[in-house]
C-alpha cells in the first residue's frame, strides 16, 4: 500500500534527482520546482514556508513568471490558474498584458478563453483589436466580451448585442454586463427586449445594465411604456428600473401604472413613486 510513509520514503528518494535540494533556495529554483513546493500540501512548518516563499518568487518574476504559466494554463490545476490571476494584478498593466496576448491565439481553447478573461484585469485597451476576433471563438466568446467590457470598447457593442440572444445563459448574462460597462446607448432597445428572458439572472443583469445607461435608457423605457404591449415581467422590470434612476419624468406614467389590472404592476408602480418621492425631498 502506497500509504503516507511510503510517500514520503519515495520524495524523499526522488526529489534529489529532479534537482530538489535539501536546502531550498526560491530565488535560484527552476519554476517546475516553484511549482512543485507551491502545490506541495502544506502540514509542517517547513512546507508551508517554502510554499510562501514559491509564491513570492513567482510574482517577483512577473512576466516570466506569467509566461511559464500560461504555457500550462490548459491543464487542469487550479494553483497556476491562481498563480495567473496573482502575477497579472500584481505586475504593471502592460507588462502582463504583453504576454498574455501572445496566447489569445493558442492551439488549446482553454488556453485562448484564460488568456482573453485575464486581460480584463489589466488596463490595456490598446490591445482591443486582438481581442475582439475571439468574439468568435465560441470556447473565447463570453471571457473576451468580459475585457471589452472592462476596456469600454464602444466598437464591441454591435458585436456584443446578440449575445443577448445566445442559447447559454451565461453568455446572454456576460453579454448584458459588457454592455452596462461599456455605456452605449446603442444597445438599449436589445437589452429592454432581453427584459423579457426567460432566466431571471438575464433579466435582471439587462435592468442593471438599463439602470446604468440613465437618460437615454429613461427614455426609451418610458416610450415603451406608454406605447408597447408588454408582458407582465417586462413592464414590472421597466417601472423597476424607473425607481432604481429615481426618475421625476416617470411620475406621470406610474401613476397611471398604479391604476393597473395586475396588482404586481400596482405596486411596483407605488413602489418607484414612493423612491421618487423621496429623492426629492
Amino acid at each position: 500500500m502506497f500509504d503516507q510513509r511510503t510517500a514520503a520514503l519515495w520524495m524523499a528518494a526522488i526529489l534529489p534527482t529532479l534537482g530538489f535540494a535539501d536546502t531550498y533556495n526560491p530565488t535560484n529554483a527552476p519554476f517546475d520546482e516553484l511549482l512543485f513546493h507551491l502545490q506541495r500540501y502544506g502540514n509542517t512548518p517547513a512546507r508551508l514556508e517554502r510554499k510562501e516563499a514559491s509564491r513570492q518568487e513567482f510574482l517577483r518574476r512577473e512576466a516570466s513568471s506569467l509566461q511559464y504559466l500560461m504555457n500550462q494554463i490548459h491543464i487542469d490545476n487550479f494553483w497556476i490558474r491562481i498563480m495567473v490571476h496573482q502575477v497579472t494584478k500584481s505586475a504593471e498593466d502592460h507588462q502582463a498584458a504583453d504576454v498574455l496576448v501572445e496566447f489569445l491565439e493558442s492551439d488549446h481553447e482553454e488556453t485562448r478563453k484564460h488568456a482573453a478573461y485575464y486581460l480584463g484585469f489589466t488596463m490595456a485597451p490598446d490591445f482591443a483589436d486582438r481581442v475582439l476576433p475571439l468574439l468568435q471563438d465560441e470556447a473565447a466568446a463570453g471571457a473576451a466580451m468580459r475585457t471589452l467590457g472592462k476596456w469600454r470598447i464602444e466598437s464591441a457593442t454591435t458585436e456584443i448585442i446578440p449575445f443577448l440572444g445566445h442559447d447559454e445563459e451565461r453568455k446572454r448574462v456576460l453579454a448584458a454586463n459588457a454592455l452596462r460597462d461599456i455605456g452605449d446607448p446603442r444597445a438599449v432597445p436589445d437589452l429592454i427586449t432581453s427584459l423579457g428572458d426567460p432566466m431571471f439572472t438575464v433579466r435582471n443583469t439587462s435592468a442593471r445594465a438599463l439602470s446604468s445607461l440613465g437618460k437615454v435608457a429613461e427614455k426609451s423605457i418610458l416610450k415603451e411604456l406608454k406605447t408597447g404591449d408588454h408582458e407582465i415581467v417586462v413592464k414590472r422590470q421597466m417601472i423597476r428600473i424607473l425607481g432604481e434612476m429615481e426618475s421625476r419624468r416617470a411620475k406621470t406614467t406610474l401613476k397611471r401604472l398604479g391604476r393597473d389590472e395586475d396588482p404586481g404592476v400596482r405596486a411596483d408602480a407605488r413602489e418607484a413613486l414612493d423612491r421618487i418621492a423621496s429623492a426629492t425631498r
